[in-house]
């Protein structure tokens, strides 16, 4: 599919055209050019952390695309990005099939007859496999047209290995002999940005016989791995991709045409501030809450997702709390996962250079309205949680206000809240 043809997807070419690169490059790419691209399109244009995503899907990389693994390498030394597992090749393997070398294979099986030669495991990978991983054609060609029985050396998991290693003439070998994409094929298509070969599944298979298949099971792959294209894919093909579309702000003006109505038998699935939180850009988030129809638990939601994932992106976390106390939302609804935001703001931990920063949001969700004798799923009301959790500016709030009384505050937190007036020289 032109891209370019899509107005949607147009403004995003570039973005699609250097990661579908990337996980494609041969042996010959000018790595000097290719890492200017990455650095003007990827890094300053998108803010795309390399850094990370080299260290999280490196592995990928080599394990689809070894052939190339000088050129990853390159890649993860500029960014200083090495992947937490290496993969080796062994000797037999390089020499014939990870540059396709039909003539030292022919030499080999003199002495290592077929079929016998073929199943000789070293490195925890028969020859035949790394054939198919490595998508060496030719050999492949030459082992078909010289065993009576090849066909019956194909199965299921070959073809997954065959579709690693991009061939299509090899591909449709296996389709040939009525081997079929499973989902295991179709997340390497997508994990690896085989755009044609995800087309051709799309356009050529009955989905309506492929009951793994929902888009909604891959976006944890689209995400990673970036592939914007396959979003778009999907939708020229019909195919739900709302509202977890949103995982990329590059779906605006996809999404401007128009979301439809979600259901809630899943909030948490059907809640587009689900999904866009996990684009953590927060222009986009507040463009989506502001845009689209979102619904309160939604938002509540969103709050719980960011303290969920406080340890990464807390950033992130205080600038959607920022944004929250600027709507009008109800403090009282439950978010998907069940809490109530006062509830959960007690989950964050301690800012160290503003330890009372906590004490200010949930201060401010009182004076919102909130309900702090509600409780959570254990049965403590959230009083008791703010004893139990040293909110002691909370406590003191609540105390000068005369929502709560010494009465509500267990004895050993009294003891502790005493030396915090002390210290802070507060009278009650």
């Amino acid at each position: 599919m032109d891209f370019s043809e899509l107005p949607y997807a147009a403004p995003y070419k570039d973005y699609i055209d250097v990661f579908e690169k990337l996980f494609n490059l041969t042996p010959e790419e000018d790595m000097n050019v290719f890492l200017d691209q990455i650095k003007n399109v990827l890094v300053n244009k998108y803010h795309i952390d390399m850094k990370n995503f080299f260290y999280n899907q490196g592995y990928l990389l080599l394990d689809t695309n070894f052939k190339a693994v000088d050129k990853y390498n390159f890649l993860f030394e500029h960014f200083d990005a090495y992947p937490p597992v290496n993969i080796e090749c062994n000797y037999l393997i390089k020499k014939f099939f990870l540059n396709d070398n039909i003539e030292e294979f022919k030499k080999y099986i003199v002495d290592n007859p077929l079929p016998a030669s073929l199943y000789f495991c070293e490195k925890y990978i028969t020859p035949f496999k790394a054939c198919c991983k490595f998508g060496a054609v030719n050999t492949f060609n030459f082992i078909r047209n010289n065993m009576p029985d090849f066909n019956e050396l194909l199965d299921i998991s070959l073809f997954r290995e065959v579709v690693k290693g991009k061939n299509l003439d090899m591909i449709n070998e296996f389709l040939k002999n009525n081997i079929r994409f499973d989902g295991q094929c179709v997340q390497t298509m997508i994990q690896t940005h085989q755009h044609e070969l995800f087309e051709f599944f799309l356009k050529c298979v009955d989905l309506d016989q492929f009951p793994d298949f929902k888009p909604v099971n891959y976006v944890f792959s689209i995400q990673t791995c970036h592939n914007l294209a396959a979003v778009f894919l999907l939708h020229e093909h019909k195919l739900p991709v709302f509202p977890w579309c949103v995982i990329f702000p590059e779906t605006k003006m996809l999404c401007n045409q128009g979301i439809p109505k979600l259901t809630r038998l899943d909030a948490r699935v059907n809640s587009i501030l689900h999904w866009v939180f996990k684009s953590r850009d927060i222009d986009w988030i507040k463009y989506v809450i502001t845009t689209f129809p979102t619904f309160e638990e939604d938002i509540n939601g969103l709050l719980e997702d960011a303290i969920m994932e406080q340890k990464n992106y807390e950033a992130l976390l205080y600038q959607i709390l920022e944004f929250y106390f600027e709507l009008n939302i109800d403090p009282n609804v439950q978010g998907y996962y069940g809490a109530f935001p006062i509830i959960a703001l007690t989950y964050i931990d301690t800012n160290q250079q503003n330890p009372e920063l906590v004490d200010d949001y949930i201060i401010k969700l009182i004076e919102k309205g909130a309900n702090f004798w509600i409780r959570d799923n254990h049965g403590y009301t959230a009083v008791e949680i703010f004893c139990r959790c040293n909110h002691f500016k909370t406590i003191v709030y609540l105390l000068q206000n005369r929502l709560i009384t010494l009465d509500n505050i267990y004895e050993d937190t009294q003891l502790a809240l005493q030396q915090y007036l002390i210290n802070k020289n507060i009278t009650l």
